[in-house]
């Protein structure tokens, strides 16, 4: 009887070896041929059309603008000029970019030049800050002249982060590039 015992718990053990080493797949066939083409699903509906503005792919631009400096109060020879713009938050400008462009010719004859702009020892520059544009110049840059000769306009340009780098070609000191890059209207 013992020896039944012990027959029958061998028996047992070798059969639960044996089972658990037991392996069902084996390794993997070659890749089989590539199947037949299905067919084209149906076409996508047609998507929303487009505003037609430029501030639709992250550009926007201000008209040109009439701006007033006026003198430092406690500086002799130096001028300011704000131009606000709400736009201008801190996660705006630390995200994206500000142009600033004075047309210091006239509607007829342009003569534009990006700020900041230095010839001599005259200079306009520009700093932004959330909610303004704030322009210092050591001239009184102030537009002037009559209504139909308009000179020292300003315009600026908020460019967003993707549209700059979807535009590294483009030369932003130069407006005319600016322009024609991102259809601006005058």
């Amino acid at each position: 009887m013992k020896f039944y015992k012990l027959y029958i718990v061998s028996i047992s053990i070798s059969l639960i070896c044996i089972i658990s080493s037991c392996d069902k797949e084996g390794p993997a066939g070659p890749q089989g041929p590539a199947g037949a083409a299905g067919p084209q699903g149906p076409e996508g509906p047609q998507g929303p059309a487009g505003s037609g503005d430029s501030g639709s792919i992250g550009i926007i631009s201000s008209n040109w603008l009439e701006v007033a400096f006026v003198p430092d109060t406690n500086v002799i020879g130096i001028y300011h000029a704000t131009i606000p713009d709400t736009r201008l938050t801190n996660n705006f400008l630390l995200e994206n970019e500000v142009r600033v462009y004075v047309n210091l010719g006239t509607n007829e004859d342009p003569i534009i030049a990006s700020l900041p702009n230095e010839v001599g020892s005259i200079y306009i520059r520009y700093v932004v800050v959330p909610g303004s544009i704030l322009l210092t110049s050591n001239l009184d840059a102030s537009t002037y002249g009559d209504s139909s000769q308009r000179q020292n306009l300003y315009k600026y340009v908020l460019i967003s982060a993707d549209a700059a780098v979807k535009s590294k070609n483009v030369n932003m000191n130069n407006y005319m590039e600016v322009k024609n890059a991102f259809h601006l209207r005058d």
